[in-house]
């Protein structure tokens, strides 16, 4: 899934399909500023982790949770991409 935020692409390779935890990708969620990568998840969680699931939340913040049971509130700055809060939800 692909989604416009603040001006930068969010790409979120994920496939519905696929029922095996096991056979996710990791990092699975970028943003890129159409001449590379600018952001990957590891970037913040700090760990092989997988993004199950993507909210926009305004023109420059989102908000993802993780398999291994993060949730992570973002922003998009000019100069890169803030982790406003991360928390915990097991």
């Amino acid at each position: 899934m692909v989604y416009k935020i603040s001006g930068k692409t969010l790409v979120w390779d994920f496939d519905p399909n696929e029922t095996n935890a096991a056979n996710l990708r990791d990092n699975n969620l970028y943003l890129t500023d159409g001449s590379g990568i600018i952001w990957n998840m590891s970037d913040t969680v700090k760990s092989g982790d997988c993004c199950t699931s993507v909210n926009i939340m305004s023109n420059d913040t989102f908000y993802f949770y993780t398999f291994w049971g993060f949730g992570v509130y973002m922003r998009v700055e000019k100069d890169g991409v803030k982790c406003i809060k991360k928390s915990l939800l097991k």
